[in-house]
C-alpha cells in the first residue's frame, strides 16, 4: 500500500467532516416548521401533514378501569355459547330439510320411471335377425326385460 501525505489525509477529512455537516431536505415530523402563531407549515417527506400522533397501540390500550369483572366475562362467555349451539342446531336442522326434499325428490323421480316403463307399449322381438339389421339409435331405444 502506498503511504499518504499529510495533504491527502487532511482532503478526505475535510470531505467526512462535509458530507456529516451537510443540511437535510426533508422536513423532520418530530419537530415541524411552525409559524409565528404556532400551526404547522410544510410537509413532511412522504406528504402528510406533520402533527403530534400518537402510536396506535397507545390510544387503543385498555385502562383497568375498563376491564370488565371476572363473572362478566364468564356470562358472555356462557351466552356465547349458548347461541353458537342455537346456531348449529338451526343450521343441521335446515339441512335434514334440504337432505328430506333430496329423498323426496328422487323417490318421485323414480317411481314416474317405473311407471313409465309399466305402461309402455312393449313388442317383443323373437327373430335375433332383425336386432343385427336396426341401426345404433334404434339400438338405444331398446329395453332388455
Amino acid at each position: 500500500m502506498e503511504k499518504k501525505t499529510k495533504e491527502v489525509e487532511l482532503r478526505d477529512q475535510k470531505l467526512i467532516l462535509e458530507k456529516a455537516t451537510a443540511p437535510k431536505a426533508v422536513l423532520s415530523t418530530s419537530n415541524p416548521k411552525k409559524d409565528k402563531g404556532g400551526n404547522v407549515v410544510g410537509t413532511s417527506a412522504n406528504g402528510d401533514l406533520p402533527s403530534d400522533k400518537k402510536p396506535v397501540t397507545r390510544v387503543f390500550k385498555q385502562s383497568n378501569a375498563q376491564r370488565k369483572s371476572f363473572r362478566t366475562r364468564m356470562l358472555i362467555r356462557e351466552e356465547r355459547k349458548r347461541v353458537q349451539e342455537k346456531q348449529r342446531a338451526l343450521e343441521e336442522a335446515h339441512r335434514e330439510a334440504l337432505k328430506q326434499e333430496r329423498r323426496r325428490i328422487e323417490q318421485r323421480r323414480k317411481q314416474r320411471e317405473e311407471n313409465d316403463r309399466k305402461s309402455a307399449v312393449v313388442q317383443r322381438i323373437t327373430n335375433s335377425m332383425k336386432l343385427k339389421k336396426l341401426t345404433p339409435k334404434q339400438l338405444k331405444k331398446l329395453w332388455k326385460m
